[in-house]
Protein backbone atom coordinates (compact mmCIF):
# COMPACT_ATOMS: atom_id res chain seq x y z
CA UNK A 1 0.00 0.00 0.00
CA UNK A 2 1.36 3.90 -0.74
CA UNK A 3 0.14 6.92 1.23
CA UNK A 4 -1.90 7.67 -2.46
CA UNK A 5 -4.06 4.41 -1.82
CA UNK A 6 -4.42 5.33 1.66
CA UNK A 7 -5.57 8.54 0.84
CA UNK A 8 -7.55 7.55 -1.78
CA UNK A 9 -9.78 5.37 0.98
CA UNK A 10 -10.01 7.79 3.13
CA UNK A 11 -11.54 10.04 0.73
CA UNK A 12 -14.08 7.29 -0.59
CA UNK A 13 -15.06 6.43 2.99
CA UNK A 14 -15.53 10.44 3.84
CA UNK A 15 -17.64 10.99 0.62
CA UNK A 16 -19.65 7.86 1.49
CA UNK A 17 -20.57 8.75 4.90
CA UNK A 18 -18.66 5.85 6.74
CA UNK A 19 -16.69 7.53 9.72
CA UNK A 20 -17.06 10.77 12.03
CA UNK A 21 -13.64 10.72 13.08
CA UNK A 22 -10.42 8.12 12.28
CA UNK A 23 -7.47 7.83 14.58
CA UNK A 24 -4.84 5.82 12.89
CA UNK A 25 -1.61 4.64 14.85
CA UNK A 26 0.99 3.12 12.52
CA UNK A 27 3.96 1.66 13.66
CA UNK A 28 6.18 1.11 10.12
CA UNK A 29 9.38 2.49 8.85
CA UNK A 30 9.15 5.12 6.94
CA UNK A 31 5.81 5.63 8.98
CA UNK A 32 4.90 9.59 8.18
CA UNK A 33 5.58 9.47 4.29
CA UNK A 34 1.99 7.20 4.25
CA UNK A 35 0.41 10.30 5.83
CA UNK A 36 1.57 12.40 3.40
CA UNK A 37 -1.45 12.92 0.67
CA UNK A 38 -3.98 12.38 3.42
CA UNK A 39 -6.50 15.27 3.14
CA UNK A 40 -9.92 13.68 4.14
CA UNK A 41 -11.39 15.35 7.06
CA UNK A 42 -11.14 14.52 10.58
CA UNK A 43 -8.42 11.72 10.42
CA UNK A 44 -5.81 11.90 13.03
CA UNK A 45 -2.39 10.50 12.06
CA UNK A 46 -0.09 8.63 14.65
CA UNK A 47 3.55 7.56 13.86
CA UNK A 48 6.30 5.85 15.06
CA UNK A 49 8.66 6.87 12.51
CA UNK A 50 9.49 9.92 10.07
CA UNK A 51 10.28 9.84 6.52
CA UNK A 52 13.43 8.32 5.44
CA UNK A 53 13.56 6.55 9.05
CA UNK A 54 13.45 3.31 10.46
CA UNK A 55 11.05 2.08 13.28
CA UNK A 56 13.55 0.48 15.46
CA UNK A 57 13.10 -2.58 17.19
CA UNK A 58 14.96 -4.88 20.05
CA UNK A 59 13.37 -7.71 20.17
CA UNK A 60 14.11 -11.26 17.94
CA UNK A 61 12.46 -14.49 17.01
CA UNK A 62 15.25 -16.97 16.65
CA UNK A 63 13.00 -20.09 15.02
CA UNK A 64 11.75 -17.48 12.56
CA UNK A 65 14.54 -15.07 12.20
CA UNK A 66 12.86 -12.51 12.19
CA UNK A 67 11.82 -9.25 14.68
CA UNK A 68 9.10 -9.73 17.00
CA UNK A 69 7.63 -5.78 16.95
CA UNK A 70 8.78 -2.72 17.01
CA UNK A 71 9.95 -0.78 19.98
CA UNK A 72 7.08 1.41 19.77
CA UNK A 73 4.34 -1.43 19.77
CA UNK A 74 5.99 -2.71 22.89
CA UNK A 75 6.13 0.32 24.70
CA UNK A 76 2.86 1.73 23.56
CA UNK A 77 1.61 -2.07 24.85
CA UNK A 78 3.20 -1.55 28.75
CA UNK A 79 1.50 1.81 28.63
CA UNK A 80 -2.03 0.63 27.92
CA UNK A 81 -0.93 -2.60 30.68
CA UNK A 82 -0.06 -0.03 33.24
CA UNK A 83 0.00 4.01 33.41
CA UNK A 84 -2.92 4.27 30.74
CA UNK A 85 -5.70 3.37 33.56
CA UNK A 86 -4.76 6.09 35.69
CA UNK A 87 -3.59 8.71 32.74
CA UNK A 88 -7.41 10.14 31.99
CA UNK A 89 -5.82 12.76 30.58
CA UNK A 90 -3.23 11.06 27.99
CA UNK A 91 -4.22 13.07 24.22
CA UNK A 92 -2.74 12.61 21.06
CA UNK A 93 0.11 15.28 20.73
CA UNK A 94 1.22 13.79 23.79
CA UNK A 95 3.09 10.69 22.06
CA UNK A 96 6.00 12.46 21.14
CA UNK A 97 6.47 12.94 24.74
CA UNK A 98 5.52 10.12 25.99
CA UNK A 99 7.42 7.65 23.75
CA UNK A 100 10.85 9.71 22.81
CA UNK A 101 13.25 9.28 20.81
CA UNK A 102 15.54 7.63 23.71
CA UNK A 103 12.60 5.02 24.37
CA UNK A 104 11.63 3.97 20.75
CA UNK A 105 14.87 4.37 19.38
CA UNK A 106 12.81 6.45 16.30
CA UNK A 107 10.64 10.30 15.78
CA UNK A 108 6.88 10.07 16.95
CA UNK A 109 5.04 12.13 14.25
CA UNK A 110 1.68 13.45 14.27
CA UNK A 111 -0.86 14.76 11.44
CA UNK A 112 -4.60 15.72 12.04
CA UNK A 113 -7.23 16.65 9.23
CA UNK A 114 -9.56 17.50 11.84
CA UNK A 115 -9.49 18.98 15.56
CA UNK A 116 -6.49 19.99 16.97
CA UNK A 117 -3.95 17.04 18.45
CA UNK A 118 -4.05 18.42 22.20
CA UNK A 119 -7.61 18.62 22.15
CA UNK A 120 -8.76 14.64 21.90
CA UNK A 121 -7.61 12.03 24.48
CA UNK A 122 -6.82 8.81 24.04
CA UNK A 123 -10.16 7.50 26.29
CA UNK A 124 -12.41 8.58 22.82
CA UNK A 125 -10.84 5.83 21.00
CA UNK A 126 -9.55 3.20 23.28
CA UNK A 127 -12.10 3.18 26.76
CA UNK A 128 -10.78 1.64 29.51
CA UNK A 129 -14.03 -0.41 29.76
CA UNK A 130 -12.74 -2.41 26.40
CA UNK A 131 -8.62 -2.09 26.93
CA UNK A 132 -8.31 -5.80 27.33
CA UNK A 133 -10.01 -6.58 23.92
CA UNK A 134 -7.61 -4.26 22.56
CA UNK A 135 -4.77 -5.79 24.60
CA UNK A 136 -5.93 -8.85 22.88
CA UNK A 137 -6.28 -8.03 19.66
CA UNK A 138 -10.02 -7.97 19.59
CA UNK A 139 -10.63 -4.78 18.54
CA UNK A 140 -13.12 -2.58 19.41
CA UNK A 141 -16.78 -1.54 18.06
CA UNK A 142 -18.17 1.65 19.36
CA UNK A 143 -21.33 1.66 17.45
Amino acid sequence: MHSEDLAKTFNEMHLKGLYKEILLILDSCEGFSMFEQITAPNILLVTSAENHESAMSSTTDGDLNTFERDNFSGAFEDYLSGAYSTNRGFKISDFAAAFPVEMILSHMSMKSTGRPLDQVTLREYIPHSKLEDVLLGKGIDLN
